[in-house]
């Protein structure tokens, strides 16, 4: 592997020299989850074993996160690879490590996203961010608390202008995939409230979530939030009868009304 020495790393890269670049869809497919946003992750080599959790954490709530040292394909041009991915990225998470700046990759990715103007979160774990994204406010982390610092994230990416939109879509379908009563508990307590409105057809999908998986049904805060969650979305009532969320009428009110043991 050639070597890009440090003092012209823009130059000889040829990344920054292209705003865009085009990905066909079966990269896109191949390098990131259906229904996702985005996130591409710049960090050191050796922090590979707790950043992998971290993109564990975050792709149960539908942010999809590339490591170059974990999703490359070894038939795959490694270098190609890591270009599709930055080219398709919609963020940016810098893991700033004490030893960040000592990969000369890093930086580059950095410049890239910078090019692009995607989002960038840099996280500090050790290091403040410099350079190009020294002008950022960073998060702090710890790798003590992954699953903390996987939140805080997902609260940027909820709220920013280039993500809100397209996260709601991502966070509907995570979350029939919910996995547990912890993260079923994270998504109706912190994550859909968020959100004003939905369509029908996510509506619908929430509904079904709730229904099949049972580490929803199954979820007391679930059981409890979103029946009201869907008369904010809706205007209409829900009930729960059997680990089903069921649309109000007469026959189910009074079904309902028989369990109160008074």
């Amino acid at each position: 592997m050639q070597i890009i020495e440090e003092n012209n790393w823009r130059e000889k890269s040829g990344l920054l020299l292209q705003p865009e670049k085009h990905i066909s869809d079966n990269v896109l497919e191949r390098i990131w989850k259906p229904a996702s946003v985005h996130a591409f992750f710049s960090h050191k080599a050796r922090h590979k074993t707790e950043a992998g959790k971290l993109k564990d954490e975050l792709e149960k709530y539908g942010v999809s996160c590339f490591m170059a040292h974990k999703d490359i394909k070894p038939t795959k041009e490694w270098v190609q690879e890591i270009e599709n991915a930055l080219f398709s990225m919609d963020i940016l998470i810098a893991l700033m490590t004490e030893d960040f700046h000592d990969s000369t990759w890093t930086d580059q990715e950095v410049g890239v996203a910078v090019g692009r103007h995607v989002l960038i979160i840099p996280v500090k774990i050790g290091k403040d961010p410099y350079g190009f994204i020294g002008k950022y406010q960073a998060l702090s982390g710890t790798w003590e608390n992954i699953s903390k610092m996987a939140k805080a994230i997902l609260g940027i990416v909820l709220e920013h202008p280039s993500t809100k939109g397209r996260i709601k879509r991502a966070v509907i379908h995570a979350f029939k995939n919910s996995p547990s009563y912890e993260t079923s508990k994270h998504f109706v307590t912190e994550i859909l409230p968020r959100f004003e409105k939905l369509e029908e057809t996510e509506i619908e999908e929430v509904i079904t979530a709730f229904n099949k998986n049972d580490q929803i049904y199954g979820c007391f805060s679930a059981q409890e939030k979103l029946p009201d969650l869907l008369y904010k979305w809706t205007g209409k009532r829900y009930h729960i009868i059997e680990n089903k969320l069921v649309k109000a009428s007469p026959r189910t009110k009074r079904l309902a009304s028989d369990d109160i043991p008074f």
